[in-house]
C-alpha cells in the first residue's frame, strides 16, 4: 500500500468508528432520523475503506505487471544501449549507409 492509501484508510476507519459510536450513543436521546443518518454515514465510510483497499491492490498489481512486461521486453531486445554505444552504432551505420533507429519508418 502506498503512504496515501494507508493514511486514507486510517482516516476512514477513524471516521467510521466515531460515527458508529455517536449513532449508538445518541440512539435514545435524539430523533431517529439523526441516528439513521449517522449509521448510514458509518456504512458509507466503511465502503470507502473497502474501495481504497481494492484500488491499492489494483495499483500494486498493475505496477507488477508493467515491471514484468518491461523485464520480458528487455530480455528479448537485450539491454538498452549506453550513450557511448549508441554513438558508436550511429557512426558505424553512417559509414556503411544503414538506417539508424531514428530512420526506421522514414522510407521514401
Amino acid at each position: 500500500m502506498t503512504r496515501t492509501s494507508h493514511t486514507l484508510i486510517t482516516l476512514y476507519t477513524t471516521t467510521t468508528a466515531a460515527l458508529a459510536y455517536y449513532a449508538a450513543s445518541t440512539y435514545h436521546h435524539v430523533p431517529a432520523p439523526t441516528t439513521a443518518v449517522m449509521a448510514i454515514a458509518a456504512l458509507l465510510t466503511g465502503t470507502a475503506i473497502t474501495r481504497e483497499a481494492l484500488l491499492a491492490r489494483a495499483r500494486r498489481n498493475l505496477a507488477a505487471h508493467l515491471e514484468r512486461q518491461a523485464r520480458e521486453q528487455a530480455g528479448r531486445d537485450g539491454p538498452p544501449l549506453t550513450a557511448r554505444e549508441d554513438a558508436a552504432f550511429r557512426r558505424l551505420a553512417a559509414a556503411i549507409d544503414l538506417p539508424g533507429p531514428a530512420d526506421e519508418g522514414d522510407e521514401q
